[in-house]
């Protein structure tokens, strides 16, 4: 500010409209920055609960495929067993047959 000499101030409009200006442009700065680490730590979060639900997933599905599995092997066991039995018991039959 200019002191004229009749006690009348004159403002300098230019500098204070500069430094409005620059404010804002700082402020505008600054909304920018927090506005880019929020969508950062919104990427990170949804990338976090993305994976944390793929390895549940593969977890779960891997639990499946080898009680799947296990119950396969059970079953080709058990298979392999009546196969045995029916293969032994027609030779015992003929033999217990042959002797009188």
């Amino acid at each position: 500010m200019r002191y004229d000499g009749n006690l009348a101030y004159e403002l300098d409009f230019e500098t204070n409209d500069a430094r409005i200006n620059k404010k804002v442009q700082e402020r505008k700065k600054e909304i920018k920055i927090k506005a880019k680490a929020i969508s950062k730590r919104k990427h990170q979060m949804v990338a976090a609960c993305v994976l944390v639900l793929a390895m549940s997933a593969g977890f779960m599905i891997s639990r499946d495929v080898t009680v799947y599995e296990g119950e396969n092997k059970v079953q080709q066991l058990q298979k392999k067993e009546s196969d045995f039995q029916t293969q032994n018991a027609l030779p015992l039959h003929l033999l217990e047959a042959s002797f009188p």
